[in-house]
């Protein structure tokens, strides 16, 4: 029972603003009886925190969800398999893996369908704890050449290569990023695994922009906080030499949304991944007049199957 005590530490969101260190009940249940079939034990090296996970923090809600209770923090992680349950063969005790954090039912009408970034019945315990319990089915080993921190950002380039598979990204297009937080650098390198032809970041921090500069964007667009949206997709087409085929807003501001619409090419693509508090208001007329698609992006779903490892696209080459 001590043992269960210091290996089960965990960090909770408890209100606003307020971080327990708990020993958590669950992962002692799961992680230090026998596991069930299908499930590994993992003992954690790094996990990233995300926006999503500030959000909670600071306004109790993203989005569409809202903290009713305590919850379990992280959803960026990197791990060593520590212990195997029934059935599993593809990992071995110390492989360095990585963990797609959605741990779905498997059972649900989307999760029967391959869409389980819908799964019904989500049980993300959370990742920020000195050990957990996962299935092994979403669990990936890291290449040789990857570090435990550049495994924590792999969730989130999952999310960006869901986003650039979404917005039907082929190489030879022109596509504009808006937002160069976390979210918006891995969709530009995303993007640049695609074979995108020119990459335009936005943001309104220059310090951001530079940086996009040094992954991969081949144009930059400082944008004022109260810029019309209209004049700032003029200054955006300008630095790019035309529309962009694609927009990809990573940024959730309501703003940006609208100057992707006026940015964007005829029939081309908006696609938002950003998330905004609050509801929008959108030049759809614009959008509609232009013949726009715009889709919505949640999370990302693994429809590969195959090796059960990660995969590191070669620079420019494709995403295959």
């Amino acid at each position: 029972m001590i043992v269960v005590v210091v290996v089960a530490v965990a960090v909770r969101l408890a209100a606003t603003i307020a971080i327990e260190i708990v020993v958590s009940e669950i992962i002692a249940a799961e992680c230090f009886t026998t596991l069930a079939w299908g499930k590994v034990q993992v003992s954690m090296r790094s996990v990233g925190v995300c926006g999503s996970d500030l959000g909670f923090w600071l306004k109790a809600r993203l989005a569409e969800r809202t903290l009713n209770g305590p919850r379990m923090m992280g959803h960026e992680p990197s791990a060593v398999v520590s212990k195997l349950g029934p059935g599993v063969t593809h990992l071995k005790v110390g492989d360095r893996v990585v963990i797609e954090p959605k741990m779905v039912c498997g059972l649900c009408y989307y999760c029967k369908r391959g869409l389980y970034n819908f799964c019904d019945m989500p049980l993300n315990k959370g990742c920020i704890a000195r050990f957990t319990c996962v299935p092994a089915a979403m669990t990936f080993r890291l290449p040789d050449n990857m570090s435990f921190d550049e495994g924590a950002l792999v969730q989130p380039m999952a999310l960006a290569y869901y986003a650039c598979e979404r917005s039907g990204m082929r190489a030879g297009l022109d596509v504009l990023v808006t937002g160069s937080g976390c979210l918006g650098m891995t969709v530009i390198l995303a993007a640049k695994a695609f074979g995108a032809h020119k990459i335009c970041s936005t943001d309104v921090l220059q310090k951001r922009l530079d940086f996009a500069g040094k992954i991969g964007a081949d144009a930059t667009v400082l944008v004022k906080p109260d810029e019309d949206p209209e004049s700032a997709a003029k200054r955006i087409i300008e630095a790019m030499g035309r529309e962009p085929d694609i927009t990809i807003e990573c940024s959730g501001s309501p703003s940006a949304t609208s100057t992707g619409i006026f940015a964007t090419r005829p029939r081309g693509v908006v696609l938002q991944v950003g998330f905004s508090l609050d509801s929008i208001s959108i030049p759809l007329v614009v959008a509609t007049c232009k013949e726009l698609d715009i889709k919505g992006n949640h999370s990302s779903v693994n429809r590969r199957g195959g090796p059960r490892e990660v995969r590191v696209p070669n620079e420019g080459g494709g995403a295959g």
